[in-house]
């Protein structure tokens, strides 16, 4: 008996594409034969799938696709908003582990008879993103798949953060992370943060180590505290270098980059330029995009509140008779609601856009999972899930639009219900 793994997954794998397998076996003309998959999970026990052998050229291979076993167990999920603290923190269920073993199963003398753990497979890792179709391909063929995304020493300042723009604008009070995902938990050990003025001068360094324990795999994909907020809420314990307040408002940008204990680049270098709203309220949102991680954005130019209400109604004659005769009243005569319910909505406009961020934001609009960051009571902020009802992007350039913005229609997505009548 023997099980050859021809068509192997590689180490790290978007697990909202397609993650499949193909085997071979020296025994598919034995009768009733079937492949067996042990998909053995990190927290979630062993999932069984037996297979029949595909007819292709006569090969008989054995063929599934394990996504859809492994997405039950990822998860995505944004940063607590009032996390302090580390400047990185490691989420449960973004990121987990498998292996799959093979085996296979026939008659033998006419008993139906299991074969299991012929051929085990490596460990695995499948983690929250979804790669457009082409560039999983891509990413699929090349020998080291998904390597670009993988922050360590070795791919230094080569290895992107789990977002698209690299230059982002951002406010002084905004919460926010930046993503990324590494193959090495050791190699994430400070934060390096650069600060300077409207004329590029720096006004300060800050190292801030990680204290936190790192799990072996929830810590393969974390948040990177990088929006002004979330930096100042940065417990002093760890500063190896400068102390609080890191933004302040001489503050005109800053960079980021996570490195080794020995300063050692692991990731590239990530820039934030502070931009304050002018007089609009800004409208924030944070959404999680193809790679896997969340991003925000800004929307502080003539945002618009408005209300959708639903009515059921009936048109009411009342006659009013007590022990004094009949009475009649204005006020309980004429159409009544009886039935209200409403839906907060906002119209959020942008400010004038890049094209690299009017692209950028194309994500967002096919984002299935967006928060609307707002002001809890107590002044303290938070994050409440709204639907985007946007469902066209149409691509725009500076080069021939000359001024290029993007309109959102939000869905707070809670039905509020009135008083009944």
């Amino acid at each position: 008996m023997a099980i050859t793994i021809d068509t192997d997954l590689p180490e790290y794998n978007p697990i909202y594409n397609i993650m499949e397998v193909a085997v071979s076996s020296t025994n598919t003309a034995q009768p009733s034969f079937q492949y067996i998959f042990d998909i053995v999970t990190e927290f979630g026990g062993t999932f069984t799938v037996k297979v029949t052998p595909e007819p292709i050229t006569g090969l008989s291979l054995g063929y599934q696709d394990v996504s859809q076993i492994i997405e039950e167990f990822v998860k995505e999920r944004i940063a607590e908003f009032n996390s302090v603290g580390n400047f990185v923190q490691g989420l449960d269920e973004m990121i987990m582990m498998f292996h799959i073993e093979y085996g296979e199963e026939y008659e033998v003398a006419g008993v139906l008879t299991e074969f299991k753990n012929l051929t085990t497979g490596t460990d695995k890792y499948a983690w929250c993103a979804s790669f457009p179709k082409h560039e999983w391909i891509d990413e699929r063929i090349n020998p080291n798949a998904f390597i670009t995304w993988r922050s360590n020493i070795v791919n230094g300042t080569s290895a992107e953060f789990l977002t698209r723009l690299k230059t982002k604008k951002t406010s002084i009070g905004d919460l926010g992370w930046t993503y990324l995902m590494t193959d090495t938990v050791a190699d994430i050990d400070k934060s390096v943060v650069n600060t300077y003025d409207s004329s590029g001068a720096l006004i300060a360094t800050f190292e801030i180590a990680n204290l936190q324990a790192m799990g072996a795999t929830v810590s393969r994909v974390s948040s990177l505290a990088s929006s002004p907020q979330s930096l100042n809420n940065i417990s002093a314990p760890h500063f190896l270098v400068g102390a609080q307040p890191v933004i302040t408002s001489s503050v005109a940008s800053y960079d980021i980059q996570v490195q080794d204990s020995a300063g050692n680049p692991a990731t590239e270098i990530i820039t934030f330029e502070i931009e304050e709203p002018c007089k609009d309220q800004s409208v924030r949102l944070h959404w999680i995009n193809e790679l896997g991680g969340f991003d925000s954005f800004n929307f502080d130019f003539r945002n618009q509140e408005s209300q959708e209400n639903e009515k059921k109604k009936y048109t009411r004659n009342k006659t009013n008779i007590s022990g004094l005769g009949i009475t009649y009243k204005h006020e309980d005569n004429g159409t009544v609601a009886y039935y209200v319910q409403n839906r907060d909505k906002i119209l959020a406009r942008s400010s004038f856009l890049t094209t690299e961020e009017h692209r950028y934001l194309k994500e967002l609009i096919s984002s299935p999972l967006v928060y609307l960051e707002f002001e809890a009571k107590g002044d303290v902020k938070n994050f409440k899930q709204v639907y985007i009802n946007n469902s066209v992007w149409t691509d725009q350039t500076n080069e021939y639009e000359k001024l290029v913005r993007l309109d959102l229609n939000i869905d707070i997505g809670l039905i509020n219900i009135r008083q009944r009548r």
